[in-house]
């Protein structure tokens, strides 16, 4: 349905003479088959991935929790909605799944990206991991005990 509606506006933009004359090219990039592969991962993040329907994870996941895991520096290009995120949180939700006492404070450039990462580590995560936001908008005594007790600190630079 969208990519009708999107085919149809293109249409019209290329009958439109002012609009026509802005468009330069147009070229249509075929979908590809999502390239999933088995990962071992610890049995209890494996278990709260599967209450979300997710058994395999894409090839470059894969790639980036295997050169975490080896102590190895990543960086993770991928599309929007791609699992970018998975690749760091479930190296964060196995090292709390073995050691209680593990941490990670992790910064991003705006509160509203900590925020939107928040809701992602809960899929990793569930109630085991304890992540909180540490920024302008958290209440003194939180950000007390999140110091305290968080595994998962989301922070901007400016705290």
């Amino acid at each position: 349905m969208i990519e009708s509606r999107l085919g149809a506006l293109l249409e019209t933009w290329m009958r439109d003479d002012e609009m026509s004359a802005s468009i330069v090219a147009v070229r249509e990039i075929p979908g590809r088959d999502a390239d999933l592969v088995d990962v071992s991962l610890h049995p209890t993040v494996a278990g709260r991935l599967e209450q979300h329907g997710i058994t395999r994870l894409y090839s470059h996941q894969a790639a980036a929790i295997e050169a975490l895991r080896r102590g190895e520096d990543v960086a993770v290009v991928a599309g929007t909605a791609s699992g970018k995120s998975m690749a760091y949180q479930i190296p964060i939700a196995e090292a709390v799944a073995d050691d209680e006492g593990a941490t990670a404070l992790i910064l991003y450039p705006t509160k509203a990206l900590a925020q939107d990462q928040l809701r992602g580590f809960g899929r990793v995560g569930g109630d085991d991991l304890v992540v909180g936001t540490y920024d302008g908008d958290t209440p003194r005594d939180d950000r007390a005990w999140l110091r305290r007790n968080a595994h998962v600190i989301l922070t901007n630079p400016d705290m």
